[in-house]
């Protein structure tokens, strides 16, 4: 069978909020896998690129396929910038020194120690580094934070452990919220 040319943007509207409007979504072909890359908004692509909004609307399809168009000619699709791994973003969460979450308890007053952050930072690396090595934070869905937590529950509970080790790992807050 030929191979049938693709056309390299693809272009499709979906309906706005106001009756009788549409937003325009792009997409386009990638070579190296055979698909279309996610679609992604006219409007947020012209202000990625920080197009003339004048000259390229993002309300007609027409328009639609200029900013395609012209995607194409700066290099392809946007990726996104701030999308870390998700192990990378749960340890900056627990980072002493950086972390906005760590510094906001300080300053309003809330008590956290140096230790339970280490701790919780242990774990992140001991276990969910280890469980999503490659997993960014966009494509976390809930359902794999479930069976996560499900599979450290079975993981503790078939463990060797003593009865005490148990009882001190359970009452650990940290652990608890985790399993």
């Amino acid at each position: 069978m030929e191979d049938m040319a693709r056309n390299l943007v693809s272009v499709f509207r979906r309906p706005a909020t106001k009756k009788g409007q549409y937003k325009y979504y792009i997409k386009l072909w990638d070579e190296n896998t055979g698909t279309y890359s996610s679609p992604r908004s006219a409007a947020s692509i012209v202000k990625e690129l920080s197009l003339d909004e004048k000259r390229y609307l993002p309300t007609s399809r027409t328009s639609a396929l200029l900013i395609g168009q012209e995607l194409l000619k700066r290099g392809g699709m946007l990726t996104r910038k701030s999308d870390p791994l998700f192990a990378d973003f749960c340890a900056s969460i627990w980072d002493w020194e950086t972390s906005p979450c760590i510094q906001g308890r300080i300053a309003r007053g809330l008590r956290i120690g140096r230790g339970h952050a280490l701790h919780s930072k242990r774990f992140i690396e001991n276990y969910v580094r280890p469980a999503f090595p490659a997993l960014k934070l966009s494509a976390l869905r809930p359902y794999m934070l479930e069976s996560f937590i499900l599979t450290l529950r079975l993981q503790f509970k078939s463990s060797e452990m003593t009865g005490k080790q148990k009882e001190s790992l359970q009452k650990r807050k940290s652990f608890r919220f985790w399993l």
